[in-house]
Protein backbone atom coordinates (compact mmCIF):
# COMPACT_ATOMS: atom_id res chain seq x y z
CA UNK A 1 0.00 0.00 0.00
CA UNK A 2 1.67 3.43 -1.30
CA UNK A 3 0.15 6.69 0.58
CA UNK A 4 0.08 9.74 0.00
CA UNK A 5 -1.15 12.83 1.70
CA UNK A 6 -2.88 16.09 0.01
CA UNK A 7 -3.98 18.79 2.35
CA UNK A 8 -7.59 19.92 2.57
CA UNK A 9 -6.94 22.53 -0.39
CA UNK A 10 -5.28 20.71 -2.57
CA UNK A 11 -8.30 17.56 -2.19
CA UNK A 12 -10.65 20.17 -3.14
CA UNK A 13 -9.05 21.29 -6.05
CA UNK A 14 -9.01 18.04 -7.53
CA UNK A 15 -12.41 17.02 -6.43
CA UNK A 16 -13.59 20.25 -7.97
CA UNK A 17 -11.80 19.19 -11.46
CA UNK A 18 -13.45 15.55 -11.39
CA UNK A 19 -16.47 16.98 -10.85
CA UNK A 20 -16.75 19.07 -13.72
CA UNK A 21 -15.48 16.06 -15.71
CA UNK A 22 -18.84 13.92 -14.77
CA UNK A 23 -20.63 17.38 -15.02
CA UNK A 24 -19.52 17.66 -18.73
CA UNK A 25 -19.68 13.49 -19.51
CA UNK A 26 -23.28 13.98 -17.88
CA UNK A 27 -24.00 17.05 -20.61
CA UNK A 28 -22.39 15.91 -23.50
CA UNK A 29 -24.58 12.76 -23.02
CA UNK A 30 -28.08 14.59 -22.91
CA UNK A 31 -27.06 16.59 -25.76
CA UNK A 32 -26.52 13.67 -27.92
CA UNK A 33 -29.85 12.11 -26.79
CA UNK A 34 -27.29 9.11 -25.29
CA UNK A 35 -28.24 7.44 -21.97
CA UNK A 36 -26.03 8.73 -19.11
CA UNK A 37 -24.22 6.02 -17.13
CA UNK A 38 -25.01 5.31 -13.61
CA UNK A 39 -21.48 5.46 -12.57
CA UNK A 40 -21.48 9.14 -13.87
CA UNK A 41 -24.91 9.85 -11.88
CA UNK A 42 -23.06 8.17 -8.16
CA UNK A 43 -19.48 9.78 -8.90
CA UNK A 44 -21.28 13.18 -9.16
CA UNK A 45 -22.95 12.12 -6.32
CA UNK A 46 -20.04 10.97 -4.35
CA UNK A 47 -17.81 13.94 -5.45
CA UNK A 48 -20.43 16.07 -3.63
CA UNK A 49 -20.71 14.56 -0.69
CA UNK A 50 -16.72 14.16 -0.32
CA UNK A 51 -16.73 18.23 -1.22
CA UNK A 52 -18.94 19.08 2.05
CA UNK A 53 -17.62 16.51 4.41
CA UNK A 54 -13.75 17.99 3.60
CA UNK A 55 -15.00 21.94 3.96
CA UNK A 56 -16.73 20.66 6.79
CA UNK A 57 -13.71 19.14 8.75
CA UNK A 58 -10.84 19.87 6.72
CA UNK A 59 -9.79 16.73 6.64
CA UNK A 60 -6.90 15.71 4.30
CA UNK A 61 -7.30 13.04 1.42
CA UNK A 62 -4.90 10.00 0.83
CA UNK A 63 -3.51 9.08 -2.75
CA UNK A 64 -3.36 5.77 -2.35
CA UNK A 65 -2.37 2.52 -4.66
CA UNK A 66 -2.79 -1.26 -3.24
CA UNK A 67 -0.83 -3.93 -4.66
CA UNK A 68 -0.80 -7.54 -4.01
CA UNK A 69 2.64 -10.02 -4.70
CA UNK A 70 1.47 -13.47 -4.83
CA UNK A 71 4.18 -16.33 -4.67
CA UNK A 72 4.10 -20.22 -5.07
CA UNK A 73 6.09 -22.75 -6.00
CA UNK A 74 5.28 -23.53 -9.26
CA UNK A 75 3.46 -21.11 -11.73
CA UNK A 76 0.14 -23.09 -11.82
CA UNK A 77 -0.50 -22.66 -7.62
CA UNK A 78 0.46 -18.88 -8.52
CA UNK A 79 -1.76 -18.68 -11.18
CA UNK A 80 -4.92 -20.47 -8.60
CA UNK A 81 -3.85 -18.47 -6.11
CA UNK A 82 -3.80 -15.02 -7.82
CA UNK A 83 -7.84 -16.49 -9.43
CA UNK A 84 -8.43 -17.28 -5.58
CA UNK A 85 -7.22 -13.69 -4.64
CA UNK A 86 -9.81 -11.88 -7.72
CA UNK A 87 -12.65 -13.99 -6.57
CA UNK A 88 -12.33 -13.03 -2.80
CA UNK A 89 -12.12 -9.38 -3.72
CA UNK A 90 -15.18 -9.24 -6.21
CA UNK A 91 -17.24 -11.55 -3.42
CA UNK A 92 -16.44 -7.86 -1.62
CA UNK A 93 -17.21 -5.82 -4.46
CA UNK A 94 -13.61 -4.84 -4.89
CA UNK A 95 -12.09 -6.18 -8.71
CA UNK A 96 -9.14 -6.56 -8.77
CA UNK A 97 -6.96 -6.38 -12.16
CA UNK A 98 -4.02 -7.97 -13.65
CA UNK A 99 -2.31 -5.65 -16.12
CA UNK A 100 0.12 -7.90 -17.96
CA UNK A 101 2.14 -5.12 -18.89
CA UNK A 102 3.35 -3.60 -15.56
CA UNK A 103 3.96 -6.91 -14.56
CA UNK A 104 7.33 -6.35 -13.96
CA UNK A 105 7.32 -2.53 -12.56
CA UNK A 106 4.79 -3.36 -10.05
CA UNK A 107 6.49 -6.48 -8.90
CA UNK A 108 9.66 -3.37 -8.99
CA UNK A 109 7.32 -1.87 -6.07
CA UNK A 110 7.91 -4.36 -3.59
CA UNK A 111 11.80 -3.98 -3.28
CA UNK A 112 12.44 -2.23 -0.09
CA UNK A 113 12.82 1.64 -0.60
CA UNK A 114 11.34 1.70 -3.97
CA UNK A 115 8.80 4.41 -5.39
CA UNK A 116 5.39 4.17 -6.57
CA UNK A 117 5.89 3.15 -10.90
CA UNK A 118 2.66 2.35 -11.99
CA UNK A 119 -0.15 5.57 -11.68
CA UNK A 120 -2.83 3.74 -13.31
CA UNK A 121 -4.60 2.32 -10.14
CA UNK A 122 -4.34 5.34 -7.79
CA UNK A 123 -7.49 6.25 -5.66
CA UNK A 124 -8.14 9.19 -3.67
CA UNK A 125 -9.51 7.71 -0.25
CA UNK A 126 -10.55 9.49 3.25
CA UNK A 127 -8.40 8.43 5.76
CA UNK A 128 -10.87 6.75 7.69
CA UNK A 129 -11.38 4.70 4.76
CA UNK A 130 -7.77 3.91 4.55
CA UNK A 131 -7.24 2.92 7.97
CA UNK A 132 -10.59 0.47 8.24
CA UNK A 133 -9.23 -1.69 5.39
CA UNK A 134 -5.78 -2.71 7.21
CA UNK A 135 -5.40 -5.55 8.68
CA UNK A 136 -6.58 -6.15 12.65
CA UNK A 137 -8.71 -2.74 12.17
CA UNK A 138 -12.28 -2.32 14.29
CA UNK A 139 -14.51 0.19 15.39
CA UNK A 140 -14.84 -1.45 18.81
CA UNK A 141 -13.29 -0.16 21.66
CA UNK A 142 -13.47 -0.14 25.36
CA UNK A 143 -15.11 -3.18 27.09
CA UNK A 144 -19.12 -4.55 26.70
CA UNK A 145 -19.71 -3.16 30.53
CA UNK A 146 -18.21 -0.48 32.77
CA UNK A 147 -18.06 3.33 33.15
CA UNK A 148 -19.14 5.46 30.57
CA UNK A 149 -15.73 7.47 29.24
CA UNK A 150 -16.39 8.63 26.05
CA UNK A 151 -17.75 8.20 22.77
CA UNK A 152 -15.77 6.71 18.86
CA UNK A 153 -15.95 10.27 17.79
CA UNK A 154 -17.57 10.44 14.48
CA UNK A 155 -19.51 7.42 14.72
CA UNK A 156 -20.46 8.85 18.32
CA UNK A 157 -20.56 4.95 19.54
CA UNK A 158 -20.41 5.09 23.37
CA UNK A 159 -17.45 3.87 24.91
CA UNK A 160 -17.46 1.60 28.43
CA UNK A 161 -14.26 0.44 30.51
CA UNK A 162 -14.12 -1.76 33.65
CA UNK A 163 -10.63 -0.75 35.00
CA UNK A 164 -10.15 -4.21 37.19
CA UNK A 165 -11.76 -6.01 34.15
CA UNK A 166 -8.21 -6.49 32.64
CA UNK A 167 -6.61 -8.08 35.60
CA UNK A 168 -8.95 -10.56 36.06
CA UNK A 169 -7.34 -12.78 33.21
CA UNK A 170 -11.30 -13.54 32.78
CA UNK A 171 -11.64 -11.67 28.91
CA UNK A 172 -12.67 -14.57 26.21
CA UNK A 173 -9.97 -14.44 23.85
CA UNK A 174 -7.80 -12.36 26.15
CA UNK A 175 -4.08 -12.20 24.46
CA UNK A 176 -2.49 -10.13 27.80
CA UNK A 177 -2.93 -9.16 31.05
CA UNK A 178 -0.80 -6.42 31.29
CA UNK A 179 -2.18 -3.26 33.13
CA UNK A 180 0.26 -0.69 31.52
CA UNK A 181 -1.59 2.19 29.96
CA UNK A 182 -0.43 5.06 27.37
CA UNK A 183 -2.59 8.15 26.99
CA UNK A 184 -0.98 10.32 24.33
CA UNK A 185 -2.48 13.22 22.24
CA UNK A 186 -2.06 17.04 21.97
CA UNK A 187 -1.66 19.50 24.39
CA UNK A 188 -5.01 20.78 25.87
CA UNK A 189 -6.76 17.49 24.72
CA UNK A 190 -7.88 16.00 27.26
CA UNK A 191 -5.04 13.30 28.63
CA UNK A 192 -4.90 14.99 32.22
CA UNK A 193 -8.50 14.68 32.35
CA UNK A 194 -9.03 11.12 30.93
CA UNK A 195 -6.08 9.68 33.32
CA UNK A 196 -7.93 11.54 36.30
CA UNK A 197 -11.28 10.12 35.39
CA UNK A 198 -9.76 6.45 34.87
CA UNK A 199 -8.46 6.75 38.34
CA UNK A 200 -11.05 8.10 40.15
CA UNK A 201 -13.46 5.22 38.30
CA UNK A 202 -10.90 2.48 39.40
CA UNK A 203 -11.68 3.97 43.04
CA UNK A 204 -15.11 3.60 42.83
CA UNK A 205 -14.78 0.20 41.90
CA UNK A 206 -12.81 -0.52 44.91
CA UNK A 207 -9.23 -0.01 43.85
CA UNK A 208 -6.51 1.75 45.64
CA UNK A 209 -4.50 4.71 43.51
CA UNK A 210 -0.98 6.37 44.38
CA UNK A 211 -0.23 9.22 42.06
CA UNK A 212 2.73 10.81 40.69
CA UNK A 213 2.46 14.08 39.39
CA UNK A 214 5.51 15.71 38.82
CA UNK A 215 3.80 18.24 36.59
CA UNK A 216 1.02 19.23 38.69
CA UNK A 217 -1.39 18.16 35.61
CA UNK A 218 -3.49 15.80 38.21
CA UNK A 219 -4.73 18.95 40.57
CA UNK A 220 -4.79 21.35 37.38
CA UNK A 221 -7.67 19.08 35.16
Amino acid sequence: VRTENINHRKALSKLNKKKKDLEDQEAHARENSQTVGLNVYEGVQEATELQALIQKTRMPLVKTSVSFCICAEDLDTMRRNTNSLISIYREMMIELVRPYGDQFLLFNEFIPGSRRYVNDYIHFMEPGVLAAGMFGATQDLGDNIGFYIGTTGILNKAVYMTPSLAATNTVANQKTSALSVAVTGSTGSGKSFGTNLIVYLAVLGGAQTLIVDPKGGATRS
